[in-house]
């Protein structure tokens, strides 16, 4: 920051009553570190920590082909020296930004008599355009004129779970999981105490269809996690229901299933038996049963096998699947990285609103946390738990420039991915180089379009220094995964 002289005589009035002087704050740190902090322009490339650009860098590659002949793999990146300085570009209407090169390594294989064998590795610095620098000021310049890029007010990552009225006058509970990108999943619970997950808002099953799916298969195995059981006398165990099957060696089938309600007549079945005690689901878990119970009777599949199945036609109809691709389509949609992320953020408020103790690296969803989701919205329904104030401030965040520049660099790196894999499909192992694999066009457009026209990048306020201020420091809601204007 520049230091401003100051002539004011309050400071000196100060000094003759003996009042300290306040140190005025960077009032435009959480600009200038947050570009930094996405940058790590001053950090030895070996040294970098997986965030900002190196993260992008790191969830994109490596790049393979189908074939396995080739590797497209990223060592380091290094921003070298800008050309002009800022008050250069400000005279001469130029972008004050710095070479952006990525040093590539491509590993050539190829099949020898079936056995895949390491033929070549070519690594090359490959230019991946100009990135624009900020200044001290908090801002860019952008073909001569200071630009602002405002901080982005965004729903905060999560589950956040919430009540709506039935026409009948019920009142019915959902929970929202909304990662920092991937699918949304919405567990409801409907006016016949039916727990439905909705994907993508689209695609709806039974909660426990998807539950099987990630592992947890039998009805045995859905119910030891959800409720708790104890040992009564039969005659004390009227009314109540069955923990489990009741299976005797004389008959092949069980003389009684889980679930179902003790009555005199059971009673009599059981004496004949010899039964004198019964496992029950304990009372405390009336609700969860209730609703666990009307689910699986709405549910068409009876494991995993079969869930994974009835996931992969909801989503692809029409198409047969093997059992093994069926299970990479569900890893892919909750439990991959590159397609589902929670974010920092969204791993740390689950943990809490949930009350669970998930590693804070696990940025995927886990089993832990489905299980958990069907537990608080059971204590909702029951009046033991509350449902959550989306509008409240705690469930939204700022998302600082850093974090804008690192979605864009994201978007455009996904791109020239796709041009690379396509390019990488129909190359000869004794002719690629990296340079001819890598185009950066798009991601340079991309991150040019969002500093030229994006909605949060604005010409700076220049009525006075507070005026700057104000706008370095605005927030709004609009902007790439915020709020759309309504059309009148």
């Amino acid at each position: 920051m520049r230091k401003i002289k100051s002539y004011s005589r309050i400071s000196e009035r100060f000094a003759e009553l003996g009042i300290p002087e306040v140190q005025i704050p960077n009032l435009l740190a959480m600009q200038v570190e947050s570009f930094d902090d996405f940058l790590q322009k001053d950090v030895h490339p070996q040294r970098r920590e997986k965030k900002g650009l190196q993260a992008v860098f790191e969830s994109i590659f490596p790049l393979e082909d189908a074939k396995g002949n080739f590797l497209l793999e990223f060592s380091e990146y290094n921003v070298l020296q800008e050309k002009y300085s800022i008050d250069e570009c400000r005279d001469r209407n130029l972008s004050y930004q710095a070479p952006l090169k990525v040093k590539m390594r491509l590993s050539i294989f190829e099949d020898n008599e079936g056995v895949r064998e390491h033929k070549d590795t070519i690594e090359q610095d490959v230019f991946l355009g100009e990135i624009p620098l900020i200044t001290q000021q908090g801002t860019f310049v952008i073909n001569g004129a200071e630009r602002v890029i405002i901080s982005q007010l965004q729903r905060s990552p999560g589950v956040f779970f919430s009540e709506s009225k039935h026409p009948s006058g019920k009142t019915l509970y959902s929970a929202k999981v909304i990662p920092y990108n991937g699918s949304w999943l919405e567990f409801d619970i409907d006016i016949h105490d039916v727990m439905y997950v909705h994907i993508d808002k689209r695609r709806k099953l039974p909660v426990t269809t998807l539950l099987r799916a990630i592992g947890i298969s039998t009805n045995e195995d859905l119910r030891k996690v959800f409720y708790q059981s104890e040992k009564l006398g039969i005659k004390e165990a009227k009314g109540r229901h069955l923990y489990k099957d009741i299976s005797v060696k004389t008959e092949p089938e069980p003389i009684a299933i889980a679930n179902e309600q003790i009555t005199d007549s059971l009673i009599e079945i059981l004496a004949s038996h010899k039964i004198k005690t019964v496992e029950v689901i304990d009372y405390n878990f009336e609700i969860a049963r209730k609703v666990l119970e009307n689910t699986i009777a709405k549910d068409p599949t009876t494991n995993t096998e079969e869930a994974l199945h009835k996931i992969y036609y909801l989503i692809r109809p029409g198409e047969e699947a093997p059992l093994e691709a069926a299970k990479q389509l569900v890893d892919r949609m909750f439990f991959n990285e590159k397609r589902y992320n929670l974010g920092e953020v969204g791993r740390y408020k689950i943990n809490k609103r949930l009350g669970i103790d998930v590693d804070e690296s696990v940025r995927t969803l886990h089993v832990t946390d489905f299980v958990h989701i069907f537990k608080t919205l059971i204590d909702i329904y029951n009046d033991e738990d509350e449902i959550d104030d989306i509008d409240a401030l705690s469930n939204r965040r700022v998302r600082t420039v850093g974090e804008l520049l690192q979605e864009q660099y994201t978007i455009g790196l996904s791109m020239m991915a796709r041009i690379i894999s396509e390019r990488l499909a129909i190359s000869n192992t004794d002719e690629v180089t990296v340079h001819d694999l890598v185009n950066s066009n798009a991601m340079i457009s991309v991150v040019q379009s969002f500093f030229l026209t994006g909605q949060l990048s604005q010409y700076m306020e220049q009525t006075n220094p507070l005026a700057a201020l104000r706008h370095k420091r605005a927030l709004s809601a609009l902007g790439p995964g915020g709020l759309t204007r309504a059309k009148p």
